[in-house]
């Protein structure tokens, strides 16, 4: 890569504001792509079972809460593959990058603000996929049919 910067595909996600005596900005690596086509493929194909199960009657509804369950681990191994990327470059960024290219700055503020929001969303998909999993496990229906249990936990039988 230009300018012998080979380890910076290693140590993203970062972002950072610099400056120096002549000038000020803002630098950012982001996701690297196949982390950003993984988390999409999984998004979307998660979101459109959910759509279907949960809107839907279909014959194989007993699946389910398998399929919930192994969605909320899937994006729980996102969630820490992505908090484990983010601290790495963050640390690095923090470190001032030692001696990569980045010498010539006065300062370097570190802001992983911007790549939290995926944090956040991996926690909510984990606990919406986690909950939905268990609810449906514990109920055997998610659509309320017959044999469905009601909140309170007795089995209600529609005539």
């Amino acid at each position: 890569e230009e300018n012998g910067l080979n380890t910076v595909q290693y140590i993203r996600p970062f972002a950072f504001e610099w400056e120096n005596n002549q000038d000020e900005g803002t630098s950012w690596c982001p996701w690297p792509v196949a982390n950003t086509v993984y988390r999409s493929i999984i998004s979307i194909f998660s979101l459109l079972f959910a759509a279907v199960y949960l809107f839907f009657s279909t014959p194989i509804d007993f699946l389910g809460p398998f399929f919930m369950s192994s969605f909320a681990f899937i994006y729980f191994s996102i969630f820490s593959l992505d908090a484990n990327s983010l601290s790495i470059g963050n640390e690095i960024c923090e470190d001032g990058f030692d001696d990569l290219l980045l010498d010539n700055l006065d300062s370097i503020t570190c802001i992983p603000g911007m790549y939290v929001a995926t944090l956040f969303f991996s926690i909510f998909a984990v606990c919406s996929f986690g909950m939905l999993g268990m609810a449906w496990a514990r109920t055997g229906s998610i659509h309320g049919g017959a044999g469905a249990a009601s909140p309170s936990g007795v089995n209600v039988q529609n005539k």
